[in-house]
């Protein structure tokens, strides 16, 4: 938490090496704040002009008559790469929360089971937009230290990759148990799996085994690898482990383990 070495300690020949601690912890602290700042000024910075670019191409939509077909196809593609740029922006700046989220891990005293129960129930719309049924069974009273807002990226970025390689009438499982020691939140697909030759590379940054992933703007893809990677970080900064596999009848699991809050 947020307490001071120097207090804790009761050896004087420690003493110095505490208060050297203390002062490196505060160093990482302020690291952490200057990066969510400038990645949140910088994300600003960069979406106003795209917006712009964006709104300024619908008066020379509406200008250019009708057969100009080679015309409307250059807004056409300016407008895909504005809604990249927008979402390669935005994936920068939450690869920057992860990196900060690493520095200044989060503390607070959360009910894993009671979160992702939440984050299931609003992330139902999409899953039933995409015709794939959104199953969980949580259990509740599981408490970890981590961040309402770190879990809600490991499970919104799980579920929503889970439901992009689903088929339609699939289902997608999220499982929270627990023990003694460790509790355990699982988020199974039915979708094609991943070859063994990837599996231990999902979790790079810049990954992708999408069809069309790294295609240029225009491609029907629009995924940049960086969701499981941020995943991982976050996983790590709660002192946890992420753990992938395919299952025996189809799919993939993946499986996040945290240390409950307390548990040595």
């Amino acid at each position: 938490g947020h307490r001071r070495f120097e207090k804790l300690n009761d050896v004087p020949e420690l003493a110095g090496v505490a208060r050297q601690f203390d002062a490196m912890v505060d160093r990482l602290r302020e690291s952490a704040a200057v990066i969510r700042e400038t990645a949140e000024e910088s994300a600003h910075a960069l979406k106003t002009p795209i917006g712009a670019i964006r709104q300024s191409l619908e008066p020379l939509r509406n200008a250019l008559p009708a057969g100009d077909r080679r015309g409307l196809r250059a807004i056409e593609i300016i407008d895909q790469c504005c809604a990249r740029l927008g979402e390669l922006v935005s994936e920068a700046r939450r690869s920057i929360e992860a990196a900060a989220l690493m520095a200044d891990p989060p503390v607070e005293r959360i009910d894993l089971g009671e979160v992702v129960a939440g984050l299931v129930e609003e992330m139902r719309g999409p899953s039933e937009a995409a015709s794939v049924q959104l199953e969980a069974q949580v259990e509740t009273g599981l408490t970890v230290l981590g961040s309402d807002e770190a879990i809600e990226t490991i499970v919104e970025n799980l579920v929503d990759n889970a439901i992009g390689f689903s088929p339609p009438g699939g289902i997608v499982q999220v499982v929270v148990t627990g023990d003694r020691h460790e509790a355990r939140l699982k988020v199974l697909d039915q979708g094609p799996g991943v070859g063994p030759q990837s599996l231990d590379r999902i979790f790079e940054k810049g990954f992708s085994s999408r069809p069309g992933a790294g295609k240029e703007p225009g491609a029907a893809d629009r995924n940049f690898g960086m969701g499981l990677w941020i995943v991982r970080r976050n996983v790590e900064a709660m002192n946890g482990v992420v753990r992938v596999e395919n299952r025996a009848s189809g799919g993939l699991v993946v499986e996040i383990v945290l240390p409950l809050a307390g548990s040595a």
